[in-house]
């Protein structure tokens, strides 16, 4: 996981291109893929709902978010940099305007591995997506391989 997938961005940010590998997943198993790539977005909606004493780990969620849509070509901040996401990303990363999707992707992916800083939320993190993956593997057993393999890549 990140990950939850927030997690998961950081730790495959350095195995891969997760957003293509996310986009085979979903082709095969849509609402598995859409289990996973929604915690995050919860996560992000509750950390950035604490106010003041969520703020770093909204921004952090927040960057998890944007990189998922950055990475996976949802949003390219080359050909629309003015866009809500874009703006969003170069806000949390302190870009004037003059980083490209590329750099964009990097810097993002330095914010949300932040979230490793703090050994106890990764590790209540972890079970969680760890249980999501559980579940997904109990209501989609042809999935379980996949998903099993992105749970290693969490722990």
């Amino acid at each position: 996981m990140i990950v939850i997938l927030v997690l998961m961005f950081a730790a495959v940010a350095d195995a891969g291109d997760y957003g293509a590998d996310l986009q085979e997943i979903a082709k095969k198993f849509p609402a598995a893929a859409a289990a996973v790539i929604n915690i995050d977005s919860l996560f992000k909606t509750f950390e950035c709902s604490r106010g003041a004493a969520g703020q770093a780990a909204c921004d952090v969620m927040t960057a998890g978010v944007l990189l998922e849509k950055l990475d996976e070509g949802t949003v390219n901040c080359d050909a629309t940099p003015n866009s809500k996401e874009c703006s969003q990303a170069r806000s949390i990363v302190n870009d004037t305007g003059n980083m490209s999707q590329a750099d964009l992707i990097a810097s993002l992916t330095t914010v949300s591995k932040k979230i490793f800083a703090d050994t106890k939320l990764t590790a209540k993190l972890n079970a969680i997506w760890s249980a999501m993956v559980d579940y997904i593997c109990f209501k989609e057993p042809a999935s379980c391989p996949t998903f099993k393999y992105l749970k290693l890549l969490c722990t």
